[in-house]
């Protein structure tokens, strides 16, 4: 996936914002833990005034590009991420019993519903975690964690008769 760290300067936010949404043609969220998407571009809120913009990889847009040529330094830093993080896709009516073992949050329905995301951490790396839908999420690791990321999910999959693919 591509993705691109948007952080507004305090006092830029709003107009940051109409111009990441004018862009990618997507509003980023104002709201704790939600997320923005239309078709395949998603942005997750990181923060006040942060956002990580997500797109796929093979698209012909070049995000980074796109939004730091529209976004200028004064109003936000704009930071590619694409080589930096993995993204790892869990889906199954048993997915959220699996993020349970290692996640510290409530994973109830009502409490992480689809177009939310989170972050936190799982067996001692930090994660940010997206409720695609119900029963799918989408766990972004940083790129030096991801084989022990993925040998962690293995192991919590054991209990569940469940296979990580890679």
């Amino acid at each position: 996936m591509a993705m691109v760290q948007v952080s507004a300067w305090p006092g830029t936010a709003e107009s940051a914002g109409k111009v990441i949404a004018e862009t990618m043609g997507v509003s980023p969220p104002t709201k704790a833990n939600t997320v923005g998407a239309v078709g395949q571009m998603r942005i997750l809120w990181l923060g006040p005034h942060r956002w990580l913009v997500v797109g796929p990889r093979e698209s012909t847009r070049d995000l980074f590009t796109e939004l730091a040529a529209v976004l200028p330094a004064d109003v936000a830093a704009v930071v590619d991420l694409s080589a930096g993080r993995r993204v790892f896709s869990i889906t199954g009516t048993r997915a959220r019993d699996l993020l349970a073992k290692e996640l510290p949050i409530d994973l109830h329905p009502a409490s992480f519903p689809p177009g939310h995301c989170l972050q936190s951490s799982m067996a001692h790396i930090g994660v940010l975690i997206h409720a695609v839908e119900r029963d799918r999420f989408e766990v972004f690791v940083y790129r030096a964690f991801a084989r022990h990321f993925h040998e962690v999910l293995v192991d919590a999959a054991m209990e569940f008769q469940a296979a990580a693919a890679v």
